[in-house]
């Protein structure tokens, strides 16, 4: 993990809901849009900066429609630290 990878999703809202809706489980980019109620376009370009950077990885690279997304440990660990940044922010 690098401290630029938490300063990419720590700037962009949509990044950090799209790694948040990914924690618990594998999602489809349509289900992190309707759960996060981003809109499709964003949740696909937040993807696709996160796979980049390997902090998503695409489970079904093959499919165009029902595509599958997870965390990967280094996203895990970026959110981890993202969600550390915001909680001593509010302290």
């Amino acid at each position: 993990m690098s401290w630029d990878d938490v300063s990419l999703v720590l700037a962009s809202t949509y990044r950090r809901k799209v790694l948040e809706a990914l924690k618990q489980s594998p999602r489809t980019p349509s289900t992190i849009s309707k759960e996060t109620s981003l809109h499709i376009e964003h949740v696909s370009r937040a993807l696709h900066e996160l796979v980049e950077r390997d902090l998503v990885e695409n489970l079904t690279p093959r499919r165009r429609i029902g595509t599958l997304y997870r965390l990967t440990s280094k996203g895990n660990d970026v959110l981890r630290k993202v969600s550390e940044s915001a909680t001593s922010k509010n302290t």
